[in-house]
């Protein structure tokens, strides 16, 4: 979990019950994250949309 912690900081929540690659995961998604504050066609992201497939009835 984040949390708001001023404008320029985020305050992390971590738990003992996660295991290393978890750990390795998230300081991995945060590495990428912080890399992309200088990439400046950072906003120019555009979700993938998945659209969900009808069952038949």
């Amino acid at each position: 979990m984040t949390y708001p912690a001023g404008e320029r900081t985020i305050r992390f929540r971590f738990s003992a019950g996660w295991d290393e690659r978890v750990l390795d995961d998230l300081f991995k998604r945060i590495h990428e994250s912080l890399a992309r504050l200088s990439d400046k066609t950072a906003k120019d992201w555009t979700p993938r949309v998945s659209r969900p497939t009808a069952t038949p009835r």
